[in-house]
């Protein structure tokens, strides 16, 4: 044999994987192999390296390591960590022994695993020499003996491997509108995830995913779908949902929402370098236009948001006015809500949550699905805060056939009767509000429940919010005695609504009705026609709707303001991730104490409008 023929790569570790790995790896590559659950430290400057892990009943090999290319062994813990099943349970052996889930060996090795995992690094180095930034991992089962290809995607807050580019307002002018075509006439989207094959692989996998699997959501009557992430730092998971009429568009859906969260959750696309005071930062945005917490909350024991003042110190991020053209420095803790995760220590000024998050195959249509979500919440507020009695809409005028069907399976499979409100702000971008009544008062089922939407197409806006509604109802089926007796306490005592799901209980409540009556009182009038934009049977210009948009809330002095929360992972997958602030408009937010109106003239001025001394004090009947 020649030279060449007999080389072998370098093997750092013992036992039989590492004998079998070596007859087949090629010599310029290095393999670490831990048989016992941890792997051996890597040569420095080793070339190519393979990493090779047996832990518990798996065997991960892969990624390979290549220099200048983000992607190693503790990207890998970290997506191992976050992808647990039981993430508190998990979370409590590692706090007994933070190492003895890393030493968890596996079954006994022998030549046949072995053998099956020589043959299956060989197949993952070629798949690797064609790898971007979806590295490919082959995750073994050592019981039963199976494999499958999972994609790893590198964790850009790696200690060994992440470097993320400090924030500068230069970057954000990536954020103005550029050409961008939806990818059928009508839609408001550039490209469909369900027909993108490669979509769910890149972000779901049972043991290196960002969302570990699919859930069936909830007992509606549609096939909704649940995504679950796991959080740095935490235990606790966030839940993408997908709402659509089918099992497989919603789980594309709840795999984009969970992706979307995991944008909105911390900085993971650029370090943010900027602290300093918005008195000394001419470019910062002022956090009254943002709307703050009644004055006298921040006294409250327990409230976690600091009273904020000109002079107070805090970090920012860039971001974009598309109204000025000009970069805005935004509160970290408010462009990102789940900031405390990773930063504990810095204070809080304002409680925020998704509000005006979204995930787009183009920078347009980002932007242009998370205003509309800042436009629906904002319209939805006005009106309860205002107490506003908008016009009802006919569902019967709808022209196509969704909002009927949907309409009629509702109300067929719940008893519930539905009602849709115009709920169009002062900009007129349509917005609606669903509502639902228990007219035969069930015990243990909600009377009123709700949700919102809105669209350029008024009939969209309805089908959108039938969809939300449906899991909702659900949500408030047979509720047990102890739920009722808490919601109507909370019909008493406002701050007792301290989150998402207490709002919808307190004014599920026959005692709280009252307080909707003002809904019912208006003209019905037939389905709004179709914006013309959206109907010229040529691929919607998704950039000229946007631009016309932020010049018409522009016109009613409202700016548009935009944080790129766009991170390598949604890079690898072909996505963007924006949040949008309107300031100006009325904030969603989640237990009454919490919410959000001081220093918003406009809900103060509706509310006067409708001849009351102030806006609504009663806790919001949102979702």
């Amino acid at each position: 044999m020649t030279e060449s023929m007999t080389a072998a790569p370098t093997v750092v570790g013992n036992g039989v994987l590492a004998e079998a790995l070596r007859a087949v790896v090629p010599p310029e590559y290095t393999v670490v192999v831990g048989e016992a659950g941890v792997l051996p430290e890597i040569p420095a400057g080793s070339g190519p390296v393979l990493p090779v892990l047996a832990r518990r009943d798996r065997l991960y090999i892969g990624p390979v390591i290549r220099e200048g290319r983000p992607g190693c062994p503790e990207c890998l813990e970290s997506r191992l960590l976050l992808a647990r099943e039981f993430p508190e349970p998990m979370a409590e052996i590692d706090r007994r022994d933070p190492e003895l889930l890393r030493r968890w060996r596996p079954p006994t090795l022998t030549g046949l695993h072995a053998g099956f995992a020589a043959q299956t690094a060989d197949r993952l180095i070629e798949l690797d020499r064609e790898a971007g930034d979806r590295l490919p991992v082959m995750v073994v089962r050592l019981v039963g003996l199976g494999v499958r290809r999972a994609v790893l995607l590198p964790d850009p807050l790696c200690a060994v491997c992440g470097a993320l580019p400090e924030d500068n307002p230069e970057d954000t002018e990536v954020l103005m509108p550029s050409a961008s075509l939806s990818r059928k006439p009508g839609s408001m989207r550039t490209k469909s995830l369900v027909d993108d094959e490669s979509f769910l692989p890149t972000y779901v996998d049972r043991d290196v995913g960002m969302v570990r699997t699919l859930f069936k959501y909830g007992g509606g009557v549609f096939p909704n779908m649940t995504a679950p992430l796991g959080l740095r730092n935490s235990t606790d998971v966030e839940q993408g949902i997908g709402r659509t009429p089918s099992y497989r568009e919603s789980g594309a859906a709840a795999v984009a929402e969970a992706v979307e969260r995991w944008g909105g959750m911390s900085p993971s696309g650029h370090r943010s370098v900027v602290t300093g005071a918005y008195r000394e930062l001419p470019e910062a945005l002022d956090l009254r236009r943002l709307g703050l917490h009644d004055e006298h909350r921040y006294d409250e024991e327990g409230f976690p948001c600091q009273r904020w003042t000109e002079d107070a110190d805090l970090d920012w991020v860039w971001g974009r006015s598309l109204t000025r053209d000009a970069p805005v420095l935004v509160p970290e803790t408010y462009a990102y809500y789940r900031t405390r995760l990773v930063r504990p220590d810095r204070p809080r000024f304002l409680y925020e949550i998704s509000n005006g998050c979204a995930v787009g195959g183009s920078m347009p249509e980002t932007i242009l699905h998370g205003l509309m979500e800042v436009i629906e919440r904002d319209a939805f507020l006005m009106t309860w805060y205002s107490r506003r009695t908008p016009e009802r809409i006919d569902l019967g005028t709808a022209r196509g056939t969704t909002v009927p069907l949907l309409l009629e399976r509702i109300e067929r499979l719940t008893g519930y009767t539905v009602h849709a409100w115009d709920t169009t702000a002062e900009h007129g971008v349509p917005s609606v509000w669903i509502g639902v009544v228990d007219g035969q008062e069930r015990d243990g089922y909600a009377r009123f429940l709700c949700a919102a939407a809105s669209h350029f197409d008024m009939e969209e806006a309805v089908a959108a919010g039938l969809l939300e509604i449906a899991p909702i109802i659900a949500q408030h089926q047979d509720e047990p005695a102890e739920v009722q007796d808490l919601a109507r306490r909370m019909v008493d005592d406002s701050d007792l609504c301290t989150s998402m799901l207490h709002h919808s209980q307190l004014n599920g409540r026959p005692e709280a009705q009252d307080r909707l009556a003002f809904l019912f009182g208006g003209p019905e009038r037939a389905m709004a026609a179709p914006d013309p934009r959206l109907h010229t049977g040529e691929p919607t210009d998704l950039k000229a709707l946007l631009d016309e948009t932020v010049e018409r809330l522009g016109q009613h002095g409202l700016e548009v303001v935009v944080v790129d929360q766009t991170t390598p992972e949604h890079r690898a997958g072909g996505l963007f991730c924006v949040k949008v602030i309107v300031p100006g408009m009325l904030p969603m937010t989640f237990g009454h104490r919490f919410r959000r109106v001081r220093g918003l003239d406009r809900v103060f001025e509706a509310a006067a409008e409708q001849g009351f001394d102030d806006v609504n004090p009663d806790p919001h009947p949102f979702p």
